[in-house]
């Protein structure tokens, strides 16, 4: 749940949102790419695993 003062000057309607997060940068994207290449070697690898189990199956 957000800070009670964040959530009234969302109602408000204030403009200028100030982000208390870190700072996006090179490392974050990296990690994001790397995040994304792991699920899809997952998916690759599931779909494999599903297609030999077929294979062996008949």
């Amino acid at each position: 749940m957000a800070e009670p003062a964040l959530e009234a000057r969302w109602a408000a309607g204030e403009q200028g949102f100030e982000w208390q997060g870190a700072e996006p940068d090179a490392s974050g994207l990296r990690s994001a790419v790397g995040l994304v290449w792991r699920s899809v070697v997952l998916w690759i690898s599931l779909f494999a695993m599903l297609t030999i189990a077929a294979w062996l199956g008949r």
